[in-house]
């Protein structure tokens, strides 16, 4: 799993370097932002492929949950800048680094640690 985790973020990491900047900061939040959720959205559905040691899939579930959890606020957060709802969007930033902190120390505990940052 963590050769998974690996290649899966190296692949993120190129697929955002990408991503030219626009010359509105706006904006180029709002592009990264949303192709990092669809990222997010695909390693969870990669990793899901990959059938865990029975003692684990219950951790495995939560952990792949929270990685959905975070792709969903970060598409509101998205939402939010769009629609101009700055202190929404705030809230929503706050919230998914939260989750993202909580899965990450999940995959700690799975010894996935290649998938915990």
């Amino acid at each position: 799993m963590n050769t998974l985790c690996k290649r899966i973020t190296r692949e993120g990491k190129a697929r955002l370097h990408k991503i030219q900047p626009t010359g509105n900061p706006l904006l180029d939040v709002i592009r990264r932002s949303g192709v990092f959720a669809k990222l997010l959205g695909n390693a969870a559905r990669r990793v899901e492929s990959v059938d865990p040691p029975v003692e684990d899939q219950k951790a495995v579930a939560s952990w792949i949950a929270g990685i959905r959890h975070e792709k969903r606020l970060i598409e509101r957060f998205v939402r939010a800048l769009k629609q101009g709802q700055g202190q929404t969007a705030k809230g929503l930033a706050r919230r998914s680094q939260r989750v993202q902190r909580a899965t990450n120390t999940k995959a700690d505990k799975l010894g996935l640690t290649a998938c915990s940052g």
